[in-house]
């Protein structure tokens, strides 16, 4: 028979650093060997889901530029009279958690927003790199459209002209691989009605974005340019969408502190290029990143989205704060691409550490309970949990 103690058995509900306080020493022991067998398992598959969302980011991202030089001063938007004006509009009104989120929380705000002077007509895309839930998506872009239609007021402000719901469009730019999903949620029956949303779906062998061929849009030569695609020549335009307050803070950290900030310190061979200005990275924020807000309005928003991502880059060893207004990057190598290359790879290896070490908690505690269940008298514990005195 084997005999346990109750210092040797958690609480029902005890979490793994609450029972780890107060467990002898050699169960110490014990829950230290489980925990790090568990942080060795995990170690792979936080790998895999931080190139998921990785990945993810990247290719939204790419999805948006494109959308973006399609009607950034090319044939398309000459013609149809529909131009890129700013991404994600209404963000600044969203409640947004700087430190720790990488979406917007509360209402819900589109990726793009096209305007058409001349016919004051205004079109709202949603980007979306994968599809699992298309219903879910849709109720995300009524969920947007609602934000819209109850502050056309302010966007009326930002454009300089009073804006007319009637004229608004909007829109779902998906993978072609995802497409199917919301055709389906579309033109299913208890949906009949429900979502006025147009489809585009980008071929990528193709390089192309297409208008769905059932689908129109109000303005014909757009509803034309679209069904024969755009991507191949409007994909050269010089616009540059780099990145939007939304993109993942370790894309931020890598397009605009280190590709543009400690490139341009490296480049006029400063004294020490990995020290960087935090008002510089400013300043490379407020003219890479598109908002409907501008000025001291727009300043005031970008300062409190690079704490959080300062804090970000502190938290994983990617920089250290110097004083309140530089930092000064940790790692090894001069030249940018051997910097992005080792800031990339400490990255990779500190967030899987730090994610699997989070997993392995739960996962030790369950184990060890377990071993309790399989190799102790079960009526030991039924004492224990009717607070008796174990034998």
């Amino acid at each position: 028979m084997i005999y346990i103690t109750k210092n040797e058995i958690p609480y029902p509900t005890e979490t793994y650093q609450e029972f780890y306080k107060r467990a002898p020493k050699h169960i110490k022991a014990k829950l230290e060997e489980i925990k790090k067998r568990k942080k060795e398992y995990f170690l792979p598959s936080k790998r895999e889901d931080l190139s998921e969302e990785i990945q993810t980011d990247t290719n939204h991202h790419e999805l948006m530029k494109l959308c973006v030089k399609g009607f950034a001063q090319t044939r398309l938007s000459q013609n149809s009279g529909y131009e890129f004006y700013f991404a994600e509009p209404l963000i600044e009104l969203a409640s947004y958690d700087f430190e720790f989120a990488s979406q917007e929380l509360g209402d819900k705000s589109f990726d793009l927003f096209l305007y058409n002077e001349k016919e004051n007509r205004c079109i709202f895309i949603e980007c979306k790199s994968s599809v699992d839930k298309a219903n879910k998506i849709l109720e995300e872009i009524e969920n947007s459209k609602q934000n819209v239609l109850k502050n056309i007021d302010y966007l009326s402000e930002i454009v300089d002209i009073k804006l007319d719901p009637s004229r608004f469009e909007y829109v779902a730019a998906v993978y072609d691989i995802d497409s199917d999903k919301i055709l389906k949620s579309l033109t299913d029956k208890k949906n009949k009605g429900k979502y006025n949303t147009k489809l585009w779906v980008y071929k990528p062998h193709s390089n192309v974005i297409q208008l769905y061929h059932n689908h129109k849009h109000d303005n014909k030569i757009l509803t034309e340019f679209l069904l024969k695609g755009f991507g191949n020549s409007e994909a050269r335009s010089r616009f540059d969408l780099s990145c939007c307050i939304t993109t993942h803070k370790f894309r931020q950290i890598i397009i605009l502190i280190i590709s543009e900030c400690y490139n341009n310190n490296y480049q006029l061979d400063k004294e020490d290029p990995k020290i960087i200005s935090i008002l510089d990275i400013e300043k490379i924020m407020c003219k890479k990143i598109s908002m409907g807000i501008s000025g001291d309005d727009k300043r005031k928003f970008i300062k409190q989205r690079l704490q959080g991502i300062i804090k970000y880059g502190i938290k994983y060893q990617l920089f250290q704060k110097i004083g309140n207004d530089r930092i000064r990057l940790l790692c090894q190598g001069e030249k940018l691409d051997v910097v992005v290359k080792n800031i990339k790879e400490k990255y990779i290896k500190n967030w899987t550490d730090a994610k699997a070490e989070k997993a392995s908690y739960p996962a030790a505690i369950d184990e060890y309970r377990k071993e309790i269940r399989d190799f102790g008298e079960q009526k030991l514990l039924n004492d224990w949990f009717d607070d008796k005195s174990l034998k």
